[in-house]
C-alpha cells in the first residue's frame, strides 16, 4: 500500500467484474488516469468556505430526516428503516455538494425516480462481487447480451440479463443528473443568500484547468463568479485534456459509492451501538447539546472540538468498516515483510474489518464498541497509524474524503441528538446481520424505534 505502491494495481480482472459499479472511476482506475483523478477531486475538498458550504447543507438535509424520521415512526408507534433514511441523508448531501442539486430522496415517500436508482445501485454492488465466485459470469453476460436481442436465451443467464437492465436505468439517472447540473450552471453558495457576496470589484475566478492548478480561494467558486459554488461537475469538466461525457458519468458513479454508501451505512451502525448503550448515548448528548448551532462556521469549528463524538464516531467505522475488505493484483514477483512469497498475478486481499477485531493492536475488548478506548494509551494524544486503522485505506490510495466523511457522520449524529431522535432495534427485532456487497450494510432493513424527546 504505500512502500511497493506500483506494484500492487487494481487488477483488471478486479476492474471488470466491478465495472457496472466503478466504470473507470478512481475506485476503478491506474496510473496517470487514477492520479489525475485524484488529483482534479482533492480540489472539491479544499478550504474552509467549502466546508463550511457542506456543513450548511448537511444542516438543512438533517431537518429534512428529522421531518421524515416523525413521518414515517409516528413517535415510536411504527418501525422505521434507518439504513434507507441514512443513506437518502447522504445521498441527498453529496449530490448537493457534488452536482450542485437537489434529489429529495429524503422525502418519506421517496420519489418513484430515485427509489429505483436507489434499489437498482444498491443491488449492482451486491451481484457485481458476486461474480468473483462465479468464473462462468463472462459467458453469461455475453449471453444476456444475445438476449437482451431477442434470443430466447435468458434461462441461461437471467441474473446477467438483470445487472444490464439495472446499469442501464443507474446509468441514464446519473446522465440526466449531469444534464441538469449543465443546463442549470452552478448553484450559489449558500454564505450568498445570507448576503455575504463577493467584496465589490472582485475578479471572476476560472476553475482549474488542469490538476494542482489555483489557489485555495479559487477552488471554491465557480469559473467567473465567486457567488457561485465549484462543484464536482465543473471541476471535471474543465480540466485538460477535457473529460467525455461518458468518463464524467463514471467518474461520478465513483463520487456516489465514496460520498453515499460508506458514510450513510456508519451513520446507520453508530445509531444502532448509540440504542445497545443508552449511558454513553447520554454522555454524548451532554455534549452535542453544547455545540453552537448560530452559523455553519461556528458549528463546523465546533464539531472539530468535540472529541467525545469524534471518539463515538471513530470506534463505529472501526469495529463497522464500511468496506470491510479490499483486494490488489501483484504485478510482478515480491516478498512481502514477514517473507511471504506473492507471485506475478496473485490477488492480494487485506480486510479492515478482520484487522479491527486484532487483539494486538486493540486489547483484548477489540470486539468491543468502546469509544472510550480513544482516551487511553497512544490513540489519546495520536491518530493511529492508517496501516492499522485502514478504513480509509493508506499510503498513496488514501481516501481523499476521510474528513468529508467524518464531518458529516458528525453533522448528522450531533444534529439529531439536539433534535432530541433516540433509536433502538425494535423490540423483537432480530439481530442485524451483515450483508454480503461492498460495503456493511445490512441484510433487508434495519428496523428502528424512532422516538423524540420534545
Amino acid at each position: 500500500m504505500k512502500d511497493n505502491f506500483d506494484n500492487y494495481p487494481k487488477g483488471e480482472d478486479l476492474i471488470e467484474y466491478m465495472h457496472e459499479v466503478f466504470g473507470r472511476s478512481i475506485f476503478a482506475s491506474n496510473g496517470d488516469w487514477w492520479y489525475h483523478q485524484r488529483k482534479t477531486a482533492s480540489m472539491i475538498f479544499t478550504g474552509n468556505n467549502m466546508m463550511n458550504e457542506m456543513v450548511k447543507i448537511m444542516i438543512n438535509n438533517n431537518e429534512a430526516l428529522v421531518a421524515g424520521l416523525k413521518a414515517q415512526s409516528n413517535n415510536g408507534a411504527l418501525p422505521v428503516d434507518c439504513q434507507r433514511f441514512f443513506l437518502s441523508f447522504t445521498m441527498d448531501s453529496f449530490c448537493e455538494i457534488g452536482f450542485g442539486i437537489k434529489i429529495g430522496s429524503l422525502a418519506a415517500e421517496m420519489p418513484p425516480k430515485w427509489a429505483k436508482f436507489v434499489e437498482y445501485w444498491d443491488e449492482l454492488q451486491v451481484r457485481c462481487p458476486h461474480r468473483a465466485f462465479h468464473p462462468e459470469w463472462k459467458l453469461q453476460k455475453a449471453l444476456a447480451k444475445l438476449t437482451r436481442k431477442g434470443l430466447p436465451l435468458g434461462f441461461l443467464c437471467r441474473s446477467e440479463v438483470e445487472v444490464a437492465e439495472m446499469e442501464e436505468y443507474v446509468n441514464k439517472t446519473i446522465d440526466e443528473v449531469i444534464q441538469v447540473r449543465l443546463k442549470d450552471g452552478a448553484a450559489t453558495k449558500y454564505s450568498v443568500l445570507a448576503g455575504e457576496t463577493a467584496s465589490p470589484g472582485s475578479k471572476p475566478v476560472a476553475s482549474p484547468r488542469s490538476p494542482g492548478r489555483g489557489s485555495p480561494s479559487r477552488r471554491n467558486s465557480s469559473k467567473g463568479d465567486e457567488n457561485k459554488r465549484l462543484d464536482a461537475v465543473e471541476l471535471f469538466m474543465n480540466v485538460e485534456p477535457p473529460m467525455s461525457l461518458l468518463e464524467l458519468r463514471e467518474v461520478v458513479k465513483g463520487l456516489i459509492l465514496g460520498g453515499r454508501d460508506t458514510t450513510g451505512v456508519s451513520i446507520m451502525w453508530t445509531f444502532y451501538e448509540l440504542g445497545c448503550n443508552p449511558e454513553i448515548e447520554k454522555k454524548l448528548r451532554d455534549e452535542v447539546r453544547a455545540l453552537p448551532m448560530d452559523s455553519p462556521p461556528e458549528f463546523h469549528d465546533a464539531l472539530k472540538k468535540a472529541k467525545y463524538l469524534d471518539a463515538v464516531i471513530r470506534e463505529t467505522i472501526r469495529l463497522h468498516s464500511p468496506v470491510p475488505i479490499d483486494a490488489k493484483k501483484a504485478a510482478n514477483d515480491d516478498v512481502l515483510p514477514d517473507g511471504t512469497f506473492v507471485g506475478k498475478g496473485y490477488i492480494v486481499t487485506y480486510a479492515p474489518y478482520v484487522m479491527a477485531r486484532d487483539e494486538e493492536f486493540w486489547g483484548p475488548d477489540a470486539d468491543k464498541w468502546r469509544p472510550e478506548r480513544w482516551f487511553e494509551g497512544d490513540l489519546a494524544v495520536k491518530e493511529p497509524s492508517p496501516f492499522v486503522y485502514s478504513m480509509f485505506q493508506a499510503g498513496p490510495r488514501i481516501c481523499l474524503g476521510k474528513d468529508l466523511a467524518l464531518l458529516e457522520a458528525k453533522a448528522c449524529v450531533a444534529l439529531m441528538l439536539r433534535a432530541g431522535v433516540s433509536m433502538s432495534l425494535w423490540p423483537g427485532e432480530k439481530e442485524p446481520h451483515y450483508k454480503m456487497g461492498m460495503i456493511l450494510a445490512v441484510e433487508d432493513s434495519m428496523q428502528m424505534k424512532v422516538t423524540f424527546d420534545n
